[in-house]
């Protein structure tokens, strides 16, 4: 039930997860150890809440991890702060999402970084399997799995990108 409800949310845009996510950020903001510019990383469901969320609220970078690109992506989008996404070509649950993104960001001036890796599916950032229920139906529809290399440049893209972006 948790699980359908965020989805939910995700897809219409509001509700309980939203109201978190935007809790979370504010409350990173504030912290004395902190500078003011809070970014935001999510993978798969997670990356669709980052990159619409690049948009929503203060967030001064986001990393968008296999994450489903919202319907009408330049409308939604405009305005997002600087967004690195990474995606796996074999991905069938997420087909052209990259170049749609990247034509989308382009479009509203956002500044991005996106890679599409060509060998690697969904879920190639972690080193895990997918939960039971949806195995194989993720190993299907999605050639899910870690890939080392793939793996790697992502987190240097991702971490260069906060770096640049994130530092006072």
């Amino acid at each position: 039930r948790c699980v359908r409800r965020a989805f939910q949310d995700l897809l219409s845009r509001r509700g309980r997860t939203w109201e978190t996510i935007e809790a979370t950020r504010a409350w990173l903001g504030d912290r004395k150890d902190c500078t003011g510019r809070v970014g935001v990383i999510g993978f798969c469901m997670g990356g669709g809440f980052a990159l619409v969320a690049a948009a929503r609220y203060d967030f001064a970078a986001a990393a968008v991890n296999y994450g489903m690109v919202p319907r009408k992506a330049a409308e939604v989008l405009a305005g997002a702060c600087p967004i690195v996404a990474s995606y796996g070509k074999r991905d069938q649950s997420l087909r052209s999402a990259a170049g749609k993104l990247e034509r989308a960001l382009t479009d509203v001036g956002v500044p991005h970084d996106i890679k599409e890796y060509p060998g690697v599916g969904h879920g190639f950032l972690g080193q895990h399997e997918p939960p039971r229920p949806i195995a194989a139906l993720c190993k299907i529809t999605m050639s899910y799995g870690y890939d080392a290399v793939a793996a790697e440049d992502a987190w240097t893209r991702i971490l260069g990108f906060f770096r640049q972006h994130l530092r006072d």
